[in-house]
């Protein structure tokens, strides 16, 4: 006798696998499945949002010295860029032009 999960039919086939690129092979979803491209990246609000966040960042990083994600901070201290120096830099830079 077939062992197979509760509940589960050990004559039939199990389903495919997930694919990585999501769904579940393609039979199995007989067409119940639709990925339309994700296009909210593309709003006024959205773009605001950029705007505004990418603000908030720059300013963050001018008053505290965080960067709240830099992926990169091990490559930029690998190359001689410390953040508290850029951060440094930069104040120096708009005091100078502030006059």
């Amino acid at each position: 006798m077939a062992r197979g999960p509760a509940g589960a039919d050990p004559a039939r086939p199990p389903p495919p696998p997930p694919s990585p690129r999501g769904g579940g092979g393609g039979a199995c979803l007989g067409g119940r499945l639709v990925l339309p491209p994700h296009a909210a990246f593309y709003t006024p609000e959205s773009l605001a949002d950029m705007r505004r966040l990418s603000m908030l960042a720059v300013v963050r990083f001018l008053r505290e010295g965080r960067l709240r994600s830099c992926v990169n901070l091990d490559a930029l201290r690998a190359n001689g860029h410390e953040p508290e120096a850029v951060r440094d830099g930069v104040r120096e830079e708009l005091r100078r032009r502030a006059g």
